[in-house]
């Protein structure tokens, strides 16, 4: 009655856990991290299974065999070396056997020749001219006669001699114990290892047998020792196999062609079924697409899962089933292309494995995309809610404009969702190579803005401005409350006043260093004041780090015809478009 109301608690117990677990953020955090872990590992994992079946295909899975379960080999159904069956112990043999339980036999005799040279003389008729000289009235010629003799020379012939030579076939079951977690290769080196100690006074050698069916090679799967049997005094060659915890042991008796007869029983079986062994061979093979398939469902699924009160941006929605259809049919390509190069129709070159490679990296960055996206429908829209929080600071801390804003989030932001798609490698050389050039020319803007300013702040006393007021926050704000209601307040600025007030009062509490700080000893002292109007800053610090940001803003406007008519991004473009075509040019020359 405990147990049964143990047991009860615990079960109780466990489904909280697992209910709590479901609910939890936590639990969705680490489901999706371990998802990613398996697409790396399965691409990975499938993609060298795939260039190994390539490099060494087997083939003839469906070849002719009788397989013999009782023995567990696969027999050539033409051979002639396992047709008398018998119960032969092999008690009475000599030289070193297996250790094992006799479970079946085979023994026979087969009727072969050899050849050997006889010499001998022969002899070939010679032909010789001889002549005689007639005489007519006029001339005088010359009569041919020819004589024919027999000389003899050395011959040789081949003498074909007739033979008997005899086999025996034991299959043992093993009964040494190995531990739980060896291997089958393991377990046979540990076997010959512990036979090579009775061969000590024995020729022997290790060698792979060339079976009936071109299975794997295993190094050393066989043994070989070679002795005369005492009482006939017949050179005698026996094969140890070891294989399935089974011991296949063939002695081949003959005075001519010792091993070659051996090697001719060997050929007639196989100790692998090859349908069982195609069957292990397609679960090794899809075994990582069927974990690839679940850990992206998975991933998907986990994605989608929004609730519907949580959804504040229905664009990023949108975004994201888009992306989550993208990585699918990108996870389906890759199983076609697997499954075209497992079936032959195309050769595992070099081009092919570029291939792999840029499908998968198609599913790996889709990853941390797809995460993204998933934030972002949580958060309230705003045209430029695709851009990252840090870009945006650095775009607006170097004055870009709003063209060149929504030029990054054009040609930057919106085609990186095609990283999860097939193309993945060319999208990601052209967006980090844009952007690395962008970052360039907007350091040298700023630059360039820094060399022809002639006074960075102003002398006279600034007036001091509510920052809190121009962007509608508390004075406890966070950093993202201070980015939402920037970008909510550019967005409704009306003038180029506001929108300076508004850079100005972002670029004073979103900053890095310690003019927050400053500031908001200085607006403590401001709300308590009277006056003000006619408030003057105590901080000379501070107020000379606002004239900076004031004259940088000003500036930034007193070149307006650089600044706004020359988009920096679409410059951008255009350099990557002539080094992309200038470096395709160069390796075409070479």
């Amino acid at each position: 009655m405990f147990l049964k109301n143990y047991s009860c608690f615990m079960k109780n117990i466990i489904k909280n856990i697992i209910n709590r677990l479901t609910k939890a953020k936590v639990f969705k955090m680490v489901i999706c991290l371990f998802s990613f872990i398996v697409i790396v590992f399965t691409l990975y994992k499938g993609t060298l299974i795939v260039e190994k079946w390539m490099n060494n295909k087997i083939k003839n899975f469906d070849i002719p065999v009788l397989y013999n379960s009782e023995d567990g080999i696969c027999i050539n159904p033409n051979s002639i070396y396992f047709s008398n069956r018998c119960l032969k112990s092999p008690d009475s043999l000599s030289a070193p056997i297996p250790n094992g339980n006799l479970i079946s036999s085979y023994t026979g005799k087969v009727l072969d020749s050899y050849s050997t040279k006889e010499y001998y003389t022969d002899y070939h008729v010679i032909p010789r001219f001889t002549g005689r000289m007639e005489w007519n009235e006029y001339l005088c010629r010359n009569v041919p006669e020819v004589e024919y003799y027999k000389e003899p020379y050395p011959a040789t012939r081949t003498v074909w001699h007739g033979y008997f030579w005899y086999y025996d076939i034991y299959i043992f079951k093993c009964s040494e114990r190995y531990n739980f977690f060896d291997t089958s290769i393991d377990k046979a080196n540990k076997y010959f290892d512990e036979f090579k100690q009775k061969l000590k006074n024995y020729d022997y050698w290790s060698f792979t047998p060339n079976f009936y069916w071109n299975h794997p090679k295993v190094a050393d799967l066989a043994i070989s020792y070679c002795f005369k049997e005492k009482d006939t005094n017949v050179e005698t060659v026996r094969t140890i196999i070891y294989s399935n915890e089974k011991i296949i042991m063939v002695e081949v008796r003959s005075a001519h062609s010792l091993v070659s007869h051996a090697e001719k029983i060997l050929k007639d079986f196989t100790i692998y079924n090859p349908k069982s062994y195609k069957q292990k061979i397609q679960i090794e093979i899809y075994l990582p697409f069927i974990l690839l398939f679940l850990a992206v469902s998975v991933f998907i699924f986990l994605i989608l899962d929004i609730r519907k009160d949580e959804i504040r941006n229905i664009v990023a929605l949108r975004m994201l089933r888009f992306s989550a259809f993208i990585v699918f049919c990108d996870m389906i390509l890759v199983f076609i292309q697997w499954e075209l190069l497992l079936n032959g129709y195309y050769v595992l070159d070099e081009v092919w494995k570029s291939a792999v490679i840029v499908f998968g990296l198609g599913l790996i960055f889709s990853y941390p995309l797809l995460v993204y996206t998933h934030i972002k429908c949580k958060c309230n829209y705003s045209y430029d809610y695709i851009l990252p929080l840090i870009f945006k600071s650095y775009l607006i801390k170097h004055n870009a404009t709003d063209a060149e804003i929504k030029s990054v989030i054009s040609f930057i932001c919106y085609p990186s969702y095609a990283l999860a798609s097939p193309f993945s490698v060319f999208v990601f050389i052209y967006i980090v190579s844009t952007s690395c050039i962008l970052i360039f020319i907007f350091e040298m803007r700023t630059l360039f803005l820094w060399i022809n300013n002639k006074t960075l702040y102003r002398n006279s006393n600034q007036i001091f401005k509510d920052y809190y007021l121009i962007l509608d926050i508390s004075t406890n704000a966070s950093a993202k409350e201070i980015d939402n209601a920037y970008y909510k307040a550019m967005s409704n600025a009306k003038s180029k006043l506001m929108q300076n007030n508004i850079q100005e009062a972002y670029r004073i509490l979103n900053s890095q260093t310690n003019i927050r700080t400053l500031y908001d000893a200085e607006y403590s002292l401001y709300v308590k004041s009277k006056d003000f109007k006619n408030y003057n800053m105590h901080n000379k610090k501070l107020e000379h780090d606002i004239s900076f940001i004031q004259e940088e803003l000003n500036l930034s406007n007193q070149i307006g015809k650089f600044h706004n008519k020359k988009n920096l991004v679409i410059i951008s473009i255009f350099i990557f478009i002539i080094i992309l075509i200038a470096s395709l040019f160069l390796l075409d020359i070479s």
